[in-house]
């Protein structure tokens, strides 16, 4: 005997085997017993077993044709129906998960490769900014002498004299000319022999890197042989009067010709400063020339 309403075949408690509906001796479906149902037609009882669960159709137990309570569990002999539908209906969603995880599993390895990808361009994007930066700093550095010791002038001898004459004459009136050369000859000896300062020394200077105190270094420049030349002039005073040497001769009266005096030269030089090449980079890290005023 086949259900009328899904046409298979009818089990040992005249119960549909896959919608449960419960047949007559005559095999027609059983419907009066079923409380959800209201004047049911006979052309109800066609219908698919789909139509039925959405007309809220009751289903009975296979074995013993008792109506199922709630899961499709028969209250009498405890026997879970329908299962084999509910497995096929899991069967059928489970292709349906297997694509869902396919899916999901080809996200997560594509999305660790775009998180790899994004990392990778925004580290170089760093990095051609740092380098960008760096360049810009060193190509516009401030490049200056710091002072880190402005020592101190120190005066020094050259090791040179400066010779000077006075008014006082080393001869007298009525000494013996020969006499008198030899006291000139005398003045020649002790200070023109000594190293002369062959002019004076002017010290000029050059200003700082910074513009700070113009004693960085010192230059000289000579203005002229005076010092020699006065020796000169004196030797040559003391030749004129050995030319007119004669026996006899004393000194009438006196010239402009006097003493000679001897000065060691002196100069001065800067002793223990101290400095260093010093940068600034965009005009406040490293050394800058504000860091020094502050000082």
């Amino acid at each position: 005997m086949k259900c009328k309403s899904c046409g298979e075949e009818i089990g040992d408690a005249k119960t549909c085997g896959k919608c449960g509906a419960l047949q007559d001796e005559s095999g027609e479906t059983v419907t009066e017993d079923v409380p959800a149902v209201d004047s049911a037609s006979e052309e109800e009882g066609g219908q698919s077993d789909a139509e039925q669960n959405a007309d809220g159709v009751r289903r009975f137990c296979r074995k013993c044709g008792s109506e199922l309570g709630e899961g499709g569990i028969c209250p009498k002999c405890g026997v879970l129906l329908y299962e084999e539908e509910d497995n096929k209906e899991a069967a059928s969603e489970e292709p349906e998960r297997e694509e869902d995880d396919e899916k999901s599993k080809r996200n997560k390895k594509s999305s660790p490769r775009r998180v790899i990808a994004i990392n990778l361009g925004i580290a170089a994007a760093l990095l051609c900014a740092i380098g960008l930066v760096v360049w810009y700093g060193v190509d516009t550095a401030y490049h200056w002498e710091k002072v880190d010791d402005p020592g101190y002038w120190e005066t020094y001898e050259t090791g040179y004299y400066i010779i000077t004459m006075d008014e006082v004459n080393p001869c007298y009136v009525g000494q013996d000319w020969t006499d008198c050369i030899a006291a000139y000859q005398a003045e020649y000896n002790r200070e023109c022999t000594k190293p002369i300062a062959t002019g004076s020394r002017n010290r000029t200077s050059w200003e700082t890197a910074d513009g700070d105190a113009p004693y960085y270094r010192a230059g000289l420049v000579w203005t002229g042989p005076r010092n020699q030349e006065l020796c000169n002039r004196y030797a040559e005073m003391i030749s004129e009067m050995q030319a007119e040497d004669r026996p006899g001769y004393y000194v009438a009266s006196l010239g402009s010709w006097g003493h000679l005096h001897s000065t060691p030269e002196t100069d001065r030089r800067l002793v223990g400063r101290e400095t260093h090449d010093a940068i600034c980079y965009f005009g406040f890290l490293g050394e800058c020339p504000e860091d020094e005023e502050d000082e």
